[in-house]
């Protein structure tokens, strides 16, 4: 015989009840994959799961494409994903990037457009002057990489933020399903509760327990030439290192290993559990009493909370600072007022020095036209002129007064009026160009910086959260005064 309550249920003699059971497995389940995407990437993530969560159908569909077999295709239709892809660790593609000595010519992957997003976001120091012409102000950035870790299972720390309201909603759940049974006397949403927090919890230990790396070529061909090139975007970044250290960027990517693999069955019995909640909970609910339902709709409210603060955490920045722990790189930008002097920036400093050459003979066969082509592919006289005076200046046959005297040329005779004046513009842009990597080159001025850290994660989450509620009137105010 159950116990009695210990006072009279409140609500007991109310009619109405809330039919929240069709749409239970249902809701908030985009917030609940979006949490669960960043799992990997926190240290002691995988334990605080113990609550009970919305969007079990929704949850059941996405993770259950990870199990790779005939059964679960029938069961979760739908194409194969790898659990990186699945959980948002890689896919992603980066910049084209062209290598100067190999000639290697690709599009990167993850940590390319890791890389590339980091860097479009600094500021850098600004070459710009009052005097030049400015068309569209272009990032300039040099990043040497010194070395590349084969590290294992990369993680940060939890924040305190991320602790306290993790334990804040396993804590709701169990006190839901609490005071559901004693004060309502609700055997029915009590074990509604409880379903949802044991399922929560287990899936959250069997999808949490994995191991992220980063992949990349780390032994390339015996022979093969250093990785020096340019990654292509809105932005000019010049890669500088070995072909082993180079590969980190433009090979590398993220490897999320799982328990289970490679079919992942255990994946998908966590899945079909995910669905056997949202069963359960549907026909239970509209079983209970209204108290009950109330806890039950309390629980969803503060796993929800905690979901989408999960969810706003910036994966990317998160990541980036895992492909730190694994490269050690430097970097050095610049703002420059177009792209002529971005180019000639850039052909400069992929240019080594006799010393560097007579280290690494292989360093001797950079050849700039390919480097002028592809950052200036215009073809025109104008242009295709312009690009044999900067290499004679490149190659040393003439000096940086070149760009100067080169209308005075005989060979130039034949330009009109106007194609003259455009190539006196663009020389002019050169030679800027070529003084200010000179004035870098010497130490003149610095631009070399360390990578900025990072927002701490409870600033990240309060503030990424707090943008959310924020009206979307004041959204586009802020975007007017940017």
């Amino acid at each position: 015989m159950a116990p009695l309550p210990l006072i009279n249920p409140p609500l007991q003699d109310s009619d109405f009840t809330l039919d929240i059971s069709g749409v239970a497995g249902l809701f908030g389940g985009d917030e609940v994959v979006e949490a669960t995407s960043s799992l990997h990437l926190y240290k002691g993530r995988k334990y605080r799961g113990w609550y009970n969560s919305p969007g079990a159908y929704v949850v059941a569909k996405y993770f259950g494409r990870i199990a790779d077999s005939r059964f679960w295709r029938g069961v979760f239709p739908g194409e194969w994903q790898d659990p990186a892809d699945a959980f948002s660790l890689d896919g992603k593609k980066g910049p084209k990037y062209q290598a100067v000595l190999s000639g290697t010519q690709m599009i990167t992957g993850h940590t390319g457009y890791l890389l590339g997003k980091f860097i479009r976001e600094q500021p850098g120091k600004d070459l710009r002057e009052a005097n030049q012409r400015t068309t569209e102000p272009t990032g300039v950035t040099i990043v040497d990489i010194k070395s590349v870790k084969n590290l294992d299972n990369l993680f940060v720390p939890s924040s305190l933020l991320q602790l306290l309201v993790g334990y804040f909603t396993i804590f709701s759940s169990f006190a839901a399903a609490i005071i559901s049974l004693i004060l309502f006397d609700d055997r029915i949403c009590f074990a509604a509760i409880v379903i949802g927090t044991m399922i929560g919890g287990i899936s959250s230990l069997v999808i949490g327990t994995g191991n992220l790396t980063l992949h990349t070529v780390y032994t390339p061909a015996p022979g093969s030439p250093p990785g020096d090139g340019i990654l292509i975007d809105k932005e000019v970044i010049i890669l500088r290192g070995s072909e082993a250290h180079v590969n980190a960027i433009t090979k590398g990517r993220f490897v999320l290993d799982l328990i289970g693999k490679p079919k992942y069955h255990i994946i998908g019995v966590c899945a079909a559990l995910y669905f056997a909640q949202f069963i359960a909970q549907l026909f239970l609910i509209p079983l209970g009493s209204l108290g009950g339902q109330i806890m039950f709709l309390a629980s969803f409210a503060v796993a929800y909370v905690n979901n989408s603060l999960l969810a706003s955490i910036d994966r990317d920045a998160i990541q980036t600072r895992l492909l730190l722990q694994s490269v050690d790189l430097k970097y050095s930008k610049f703002k420059v007022p177009n792209r002529t002097m971005a180019t000639i920036f850039a052909c400069l400093a992929l240019k080594r020095s006799k010393t560097e050459i007579n280290e690494c003979p292989a360093y001797a066969d950079y050849r700039p036209e390919e480097m002028l082509r592809s950052l200036l592919p215009n073809d025109t006289t104008v242009w295709n002129t312009w690009r044999e005076v900067v290499l004679d200046v490149l190659h040393g046959r003439k000096s940086e007064a070149y760009f100067a005297d080169a209308l005075n040329d005989p060979r130039l005779a034949d330009l009109r009026t106007d194609q003259r004046n455009l190539l006196r513009t663009l020389l002019l842009d050169a030679r800027a160009g070529y003084i200010k990597y000179q004035e870098f080159a010497k130490g003149t001025i610095d631009g070399e910086l360390n990578f900025l850290p990072l927002p701490s994660t409870i600033t990240q989450g309060i503030h990424i959260f707090a943008e959310q509620c924020v009206v979307s009137s004041s959204q586009s105010f802020s975007d007017e005064k940017a």
